[in-house]
C-alpha cells in the first residue's frame, strides 16, 4: 500500500512537470518562432546579397578583361596574320608584332587571365614570336650569299644589286631577297608596268658601279633557269627551313588563339 502511494505521488509530479513545460512553451512559442524567423531571414538575405555581389564582381572583372586584354590581343592577332602574310609574300624584313602582349605583361594584366590553360598558351605563343623575330635578324645574308655565289658562276661578276624591272627603272623591281625567301619569281611581283622587261645586274668595277642589262627572250629564259637553281639552294638551307616551320606553327597557333579570344569577347553579350 505504501509503495502504491509513492508511485502515485511520482506520477502526479511528472504530470505536473509536463503541464508546466507545456504551459511555458505555449506562452513563448511566438517569441521562439520570431527569433527563428529572424535568423533564417537574415541568413537568406546574406546569401542572396553575397551571390548578387559575387555576380557583380564577376561581371566587372569580365568586362575589364575584355576591354584591357582580349580586345587588344584580338587586334594584334589580326596584325600578326598580316605580318605572316607579308613574310609569305616578299616582305622578309617585317617583324611579327608583339606590342600589345608586351604592354599587358609590363602592366601585369596577364595575371588577370583566369583561364590558366589559355594564359599558358598565350605566353608560349609570344615566346615563339620573339624567337622567330630573333632568328630572322640578318636573315637576308642567306639569300645574299646564295645569289652572290650563283651570279659569279653564271654571269661572272661580283654583284652589287640585281633588278628585275620594267625598262631598267629601279622603282619597278621587287625585292630579290624577299622573292627568294618567299620562292616567288620576281616577274610575278613586279611593280607598275612598262614596254619591256630588263634584268639589270649592278656590280662594282673598282670604285665604279657598272650595269649588265639583259632583255632578250633568250636572256630572260636564261634567268628563269638561273632562278630555278636559286630555289633549289634556298630549299636546301636549314635555317630557312627552320624559320619556315616556325612561321607555320605561329600561324596555326594564332588562328586557334583568335578563336578563343572571340569566345572571351562574346561573353559581353551574355552578361
Amino acid at each position: 500500500m505504501e509503495i502504491l502511494d509513492k508511485t502515485t505521488a511520482i506520477l502526479i509530479s511528472i504530470t505536473a512537470l509536463i503541464g508546466s513545460a507545456a504551459t511555458y512553451f505555449s506562452n513563448n512559442v511566438t517569441a521562439i518562432l520570431t527569433i527563428l524567423g529572424v535568423i533564417v531571414g537574415s541568413t537568406m538575405t546574406y546569401k542572396v546579397q553575397s551571390k548578387l555581389q559575387q555576380r557583380t564582381w564577376e561581371r566587372e572583372r569580365t568586362l575589364r578583361n575584355i576591354d584591357t586584354i582580349y580586345n587588344h590581343l584580338y587586334d594584334e592577332s589580326i596584325a600578326i596574320e598580316q605580318a605572316l602574310d607579308g613574310l609569305d609574300d616578299i616582305h622578309y624584313y617585317n617583324d611579327i608584332p608583339s606590342t600589345e602582349w608586351d604592354k599587358i605583361e609590363n602592366s601585369h594584366l596577364h595575371f588577370m587571365i583566369e583561364d590558366r590553360d589559355f594564359k599558358k598558351k598565350l605566353e608560349d605563343f609570344y615566346v615563339l614570336i620573339k624567337l622567330l623575330n630573333q632568328d630572322r635578324v640578318g636573315i637576308w645574308k642567306i639569300p645574299d650569299a646564295i645569289l652572290r655565289k650563283r651570279i659569279l658562276e653564271v654571269y661572272g661578276v661580283n654583284y652589287n644589286s640585281i633588278l628585275y624591272t620594267y625598262d631598267g627603272g629601279n622603282t619597278t623591281s621587287p625585292n630579290i631577297f624577299g622573292c627568294m625567301m618567299a620562292k616567288i619569281h620576281p616577274k610575278n611581283r613586279m611593280i607598275g608596268s612598262g614596254e619591256k622587261i630588263v634584268l639589270r645586274i649592278e656590280y662594282m668595277d673598282g670604285n665604279t658601279v657598272k650595269n649588265l642589262d639583259y632583255n632578250s627572250a633568250e636572256d630572260l629564259q636564261k634567268f628563269d633557269d638561273f632562278w630555278e637553281t636559286l630555289m633549289i639552294d634556298v630549299a636546301k638551307d636549314q635555317k630557312l627551313k627552320d624559320v619556315h616551320v616556325q612561321q607555320l606553327k605561329i600561324r596555326t597557333m594564332n588562328e586557334s588563339i583568335r578563336q578563343k579570344l572571340v569566345e572571351k569577347i562574346e561573353q559581353r553579350e551574355k552578361l
